[in-house]
């Protein structure tokens, strides 16, 4: 699960297109969810769906928000591994 829709999420999901089979990206962003990722076509879901989707691996597009996310992630009941671009 890949946790960022904006341009550093589109870009991850470009480039890993040929060798990924995600087919949902978590955003915050009331705008953007329920709309499409850009190039790769992934249905963009509010955090509450991680709830039952349950991830073995959330990737944060976004570093400085990792605490915020893995807190919410904990509050949900859910303890997927989490990674950022930089780990």
């Amino acid at each position: 699960m890949v946790w960022g829709s904006g341009s550093k999420g589109v870009t991850f999901m470009n480039l890993m297109s040929r060798h990924t089979c995600l087919e949902y990206v978590v955003d915050i962003n009331r705008y953007r969810q329920g709309a499409f990722m850009a190039g790769t076509g992934q249905l963009i879901v509010t955090p509450g769906f991680l709830r039952d989707y349950k991830p073995d691996i959330v990737i944060i597009m976004n570093s400085i928000y990792r605490k915020e996310i893995q807190d919410d992630l904990s509050q949900m009941g859910i303890a997927p591994q989490i990674m950022t671009l930089e780990t």
